[in-house]
């Protein structure tokens, strides 16, 4: 359940053994069976410095028998938008964006060669992939704008700030540049 309109908060649900992998900072709240563990493993440390996360990330899990709950919030003041992968497939994210995940998440590196792409979407050379059927909680601050990339009519074909793409899936995309100088 996400509450709030500008600084939300996400709570979950975990059940007995489940996990949730967050950003340091993030937890508001949380049941009294929640443990708490750091994971700073070198070699997905450095790649999360790479796609410009933090290196370490914190994991809550429920030890208990019972369901347990979590209150999640952003670093910073953004909304919540949460990604079911199982519906909505693998997709890219732009560095800080990814703030929670819970269930089968893979997280991996994902390189964009393409000077296009990489500059103009503002979403950098080196990113994060994510794949899996879980769901991933991503921190977005501003006004958002849902866009479907298989519709390519003029109505669906729009503008917007490079450095306002926070996410998107794997698709192919363009950019042209719009205005004069």
């Amino acid at each position: 359940m996400i509450t709030g309109d500008d600084c939300q908060v996400v709570t979950v649900m975990v059940e007995p053994g489940e996990k949730i992998e967050t950003e340091p900072g993030s937890m508001m709240f949380q049941s009294p069976n929640i443990k708490t563990d750091v994971d700073c493993d070198p070699c997905n440390g450095c790649m999360r410095r790479c796609a410009g996360e933090p290196c370490a990330k914190v994991n809550l899990v429920n030890e208990d028998e019972n369901s347990a709950y979590v209150g999640l919030t952003p670093n910073y003041p953004a909304k919540i938008v949460p990604i079911d992968l199982k519906q909505s497939g693998n997709f890219v994210a732009k560095s800080g964006a990814i703030m929670s995940r819970i269930g089968n998440v893979e997280v991996s590196g994902n390189m964009d060669c393409n000077p296009t792409t990489c500059c103009c979407t503002s979403l950098g050379f080196c990113r994060q992939g994510l794949s899996g059927d879980g769901t991933a909680f991503i921190a977005a601050g501003g006004t958002g704008k849902h866009s479907d990339p298989a519709c390519s009519t003029a109505t669906q074909q729009h503008s917007m700030q490079y450095a306002s793409v926070v996410h998107m899936h794997m698709h192919t995309y363009s950019c042209t540049e719009l205005g004069g100088a």
